[in-house]
C-alpha cells in the first residue's frame, strides 16, 4: 500500500482526519447521493444489487435502528456475520453510525475460534442477513437485515452519537497461529488518515470502481470499502473463496471495475497461466498487490495481460 507520508497524487473530499468515518460518508452522500455505491454481482440465491450512496445510506440506517432496539450504546462491540457481498458493507456503516464498533466474525472459522472472539470482544449483539449461514453460538441477540426496512431518507435523518476521531472504530481478530487470537484495534482519525494517503496515491476519483476481494476481517478491506465510499467511487464484492476464475474476470468485466486490489496469489491464480483471457478488461486502470512479496514477473504479467 502507499505510504501515509507520499505526497498525494489526487485530492479526496475530506481534507481533515478530524472526525469520524460516518461523518465523512455522510458529507459524501449529500455530494451526490443518486451516485453508486455498491455493487454486487447476482448470486445463485440473490439479484444483483446496484446500491446508490442514498440506498446504502438507508440500509445502513436501518441497521443502526435495529441496533438502538437492542440498547447498543457508543463504544460497545458488535459482531457482524456476513458472507461476501453488499450486506456487509451496509452492516459496517450501520455498527459506526451507532457508534459502536464492529467485530468481522468469518462464517467458515471453527465454532471455538467464533466462541473465543465472541467471549473477548464482549459481544452481545451480532449483525446478520438472509444471505449468510445461521449463526452457531447461543446466547446473543440478532438483528437481521432482511427483517428490517429501510425507508428513503432515513440515511440522512439518522441521529448519529457524537463521537471523537479517537474513538475505536473495529476490531480486527488475528490468526492466532502462534497463540490465541488477539483484537488488533483502530481508531476513526488513524482509518480516514490512511484511507486519505490510499485514495490520493490512488487518484481515486467518482468514475473508479473498486474490487473488493477480502473479506471483513482484514485491513485490505477497509481501503477498498471506505477508498470507494469517501471518494464518491463504488465498491464491488467478489468471493474469491466461492466463485471460479471464468466467474470472478466475467464479473470484473461486467461490473468495468477500474481499480484491482488482490494478494499476489489471488492476481496470479485470475491472470496467470498460458490460457488468454476473453474478457474485455480495458476499464482496469490499477492493479494494486499487497499482503505478500510481489516479483518482477507480477509486473510483466499485469503488460502482457493489460497491455499497460
Amino acid at each position: 500500500p502507499a505510504s501515509a507520508a507520499m505526497p498525494l497524487v489526487g485530492q479526496v473530499p475530506f481534507a481533515s482526519t478530524a472526525m469520524t468515518l460516518p461523518a465523512a460518508f455522510a458529507a459524501q452522500l449529500a455530494r451526490d447521493p443518486a451516485a453508486l455505491a455498491v455493487s454486487a454481482p447476482a448470486t445463485a440465491t440473490r439479484a444483483a444489487i446496484d446500491w446508490s450512496y442514498a440506498a446504502l445510506a438507508a440500509e445502513a440506517a436501518a441497521v443502526t435502528v435495529g441496533l438502538a432496539r437492542h440498547d447498543v450504546r457508543p463504544g460497545d462491540r458488535v459482531g457482524l456475520w456476513f458472507g461476501h457481498g453488499a450486506g456487509q458493507v451496509a452492516g459496517i456503516l450501520g455498527v459506526l453510525q451507532a457508534g459502536a464498533v464492529y467485530v468481522p466474525l468469518d462464517p467458515l472459522a471453527p465454532p471455538a475460534r467464533l466462541a473465543t472472539i465472541v467471549r473477548d470482544a464482549g459481544l452481545r449483539v451480532v449483525v446478520t442477513d438472509g444471505e449468510s449461514p445461521a449463526w452457531p453460538l447461543p446466547g446473543l441477540s440478532l438483528v437481521v437485515m432482511d427483517e428490517l426496512q429501510p425507508e428513503p431518507g432515513i440515511g440522512a435523518a439518522v441521529s448519529v452519537p457524537t463521537l471523537g476521531p479517537d474513538s475505536l472504530a473495529y476490531l480486527l481478530y488475528t490468526s492466532g497461529s502462534t497463540g490465541t487470537p488477539k483484537g488488533v484495534p483502530q481508531t476513526h482519525r488513524n482509518v480516514l488518515h490512511f484511507v486519505r494517503a490510499w485514495a490520493g496515491n490512488l487518484g481515486i476519483t467518482p468514475d473508479d470502481r473498486l474490487s473488493l476481494l477480502s473479506t471483513a476481517g482484514y485491513d485490505a478491506a477497509v481501503q477498498d470499502i471506505f477508498g470507494a465510499l469517501l471518494t464518491g467511487a463504488s465498491v464491488c464484492p467478489l468471493d474469491v473463496r466461492r466463485l471460479d476464475r471464468e466467474t470472478l474476470l466475467d464479473r470484473i468485466a461486467d461490473r468495468g471495475l477500474t481499480v484491482l486490489h488482490a494478494t499476489p496469489t489471488v492476481y496470479r491464480y485470475l491472470f496467470g497461466g498460458h490460457v488468454a483471457c476473453r474478457q474485455d478488461l480495458s476499464r482496469v486502470r490499477l492493479v494494486v498487490l499487497g499482503g505478500e512479496s510481489a516479483r518482477r514477473a507480477d509486473f510483466e504479467l499485469f503488460r502482457a495481460r493489460f497491455g499497460k
